[in-house]
């Protein structure tokens, strides 16, 4: 139900674009903490989804852009 395109630098993720295609919960296993935003807009609120894990609700069609940063 989503498409990922991951950006690189050094070897280590820089950054993500999540496309929910059918909307519903992301969760995504991250070892930092991440900020994640509905496309160019406003931060979306992420919640604790177990042991390095964070989930947030998406709408069909939205786009979500996960930096490193920030706090769960």
């Amino acid at each position: 139900g989503f498409e990922v395109d991951i950006a690189w630098r050094e070897g280590r993720w820089a950054s993500a674009a999540v496309r929910s295609l059918r909307g519903g919960i992301c969760r995504l296993l991250v070892a930092a903490p991440v900020r994640v935003r509905r496309g160019e807009g406003p931060e979306v609120k992420t919640s604790p989804a177990g042991k390095g894990a964070v989930s947030f609700p998406t709408e069909s069609g939205g786009l979500y852009l996960i930096e490193r940063g920030g706090g769960v």
